[in-house]
């Protein structure tokens, strides 16, 4: 198992979601568009994983195998 704390997101000087019970976390991987890479989201018992543009601050978890 892996402990995700929720966390905001941050796009410039704005910082989103802090505090909603959900949070954004990158994943290695870059869509087909360049500008684009998939993230894990999660709040109020949903989750899903898209793909998003890549200059919104969303957390990064590392993890090793």
């Amino acid at each position: 198992s892996i402990f995700l704390p929720t966390s905001g997101s941050r796009l410039g000087s704005s910082v989103g979601q802090r505090g909603n019970n959900g949070g954004s976390y990158w994943s290695g991987t870059i869509s087909k568009k360049a500008s684009t890479a998939y993230c894990l989201r999660f709040y109020s018992g949903a989750k899903d994983i898209r793909d998003s543009e890549r200059y919104i601050g969303f957390a990064v978890r590392p993890v090793a195998e």
